[in-house]
């Protein structure tokens, strides 16, 4: 055979041969179980503590790009049954009346306007996947790996509160060409929040894809399980050993179970988590407290009593034996984060404020 043909032999097996198929390269890849549920879930965005039971709530979204916690946090529940996936997406926000969702129009610019987006990644090949994305005024945008000529039968519900917004969300199976998945079934999946109010645009994910939402090799997974389905070491490590990465982390009802790779599950409680923390400030709000003391009618009293109580709260909660939840758990991390800045700065005030009330007094002879 002449070297032409050869050569023309290996051109056609290059092409032909299949390209090997990616693969999830976060470091720490997240697991939800998502139970099955005997009961459809009433799409009405009122989030029902009842219909969302047995549940799992995630939290600890944080700024995309970054390890930081986002200042205004995201709550994600899932569940699905024999036709539908069922998400619920709660969005705390202390700017509640300036959220923008002026867009009503299906498929428009979501992305102008306070929204979630999630994506679903059913092969899991970390390449391929749904784009799903809604607002406040329960907008819907779909596409299919890009394409938004792609439609879905999708329903969603919103609801406004005093200092959040929700989404309640049913995505059918058929619609995506899918039976309802088997126990054990692991898909690619990720939920992402765009927030408006501060005047700039904030990008909040639950597995960090690094500011580009449709990042599917990044993703998180959801990990389908029946109704009953408990996490224990030896029910973990499927999930753990499927999702890959240097550490796989599944979400519990109170903490998560932690696997390395090649090594073992183990349970870490979100207390534990909190002890784990060091928050700094200790210094500032000791001081203080002896400012305060000694002239509790310096101003800026109420905002340091405010910060010493949730100070103070924290600590006992963190103290304490109840389990804490994801949403508690939160919320804690996030004060402890931000202590520091938080007390260095009401110090600096306090300060100014000893050193304005000094020069305000008469001279004594």
């Amino acid at each position: 055979m002449s070297c032409k043909a050869w050569a023309a032999i290996a051109l056609l097996a290059a092409l032909t041969t299949a390209a090997p198929a990616a693969q999830n390269e976060a470091e720490t890849t997240l697991v939800y179980p998502c139970h099955r549920t005997p009961k459809p879930v009433v799409i009405d965005g009122k989030l029902t503590p009842a219909e969302w039971a047995a549940a799992i709530t995630v939290s600890g979204f944080t700024i995309s790009g970054s390890d930081t916690l986002a200042p205004q946090q995201v709550e994600m529940s899932l569940l699905y049954d024999a036709e539908h996936l069922y998400i619920a997406v709660k969005c705390l926000e202390s700017q509640m009346s300036k959220v923008k969702a002026p867009h009503r129009v299906t498929d428009g610019p979501f992305w102008l306007d306070d929204a979630i987006e999630f994506f679903i990644d059913a092969n899991h090949d970390h390449q391929t996947h749904w784009q799903f994305a809604t607002t406040p005024a329960a907008m819907r945008y779909d596409n299919l790996d890009g394409d938004s000529t792609w439609n879905a039968d999708w329903k969603v519900a919103a609801h406004k509160a005093a200092d959040f917004w929700a989404v309640e969300i049913a995505i059918p199976f058929a619609d995506l060409k899918l039976g309802a998945p088997a126990p054990g079934t692991l898909w690619g999946f990720n939920l992402c929040r765009e927030r408006q109010p501060s005047g700039k645009l904030e990008l909040y994910n639950w597995a960090n894809v690094q500011r580009v939402f449709k990042n599917a090799h990044l993703f998180g997974h959801l990990y389908f399980v029946a109704a009953d389905w408990k996490p224990t070491a030896a029910t973990v490590s499927p999930a753990a050993r499927k999702a890959e990465g240097d550490l796989a982390r599944l979400f519990a009802r109170h903490g998560t179970w932690d696997t390395p790779r090649g090594g073992k599950p183990t349970l870490v409680p979100y207390r534990d988590q909190l002890r784990r923390l060091s928050p700094g400030g200790q210094r500032f709000m000791a001081e203080l407290r002896t400012i305060f003391a000694n002239n509790p009618s310096l101003p800026l009293h109420k905002q340091f009593t405010q910060l010493n109580a949730t100070y103070a709260s924290t600590q006992k909660l963190i103290a304490g034996s109840t389990p804490i939840d994801a949403p508690t758990w939160a919320r804690a991390a996030l004060f402890l984060g931000t202590l520091k800045d938080q007390a260095e700065e009401l110090y600096w005030k306090v300060r100014l404020a000893e050193l304005d009330k000094s020069l305000d007094q008469p001279d004594k002879e």
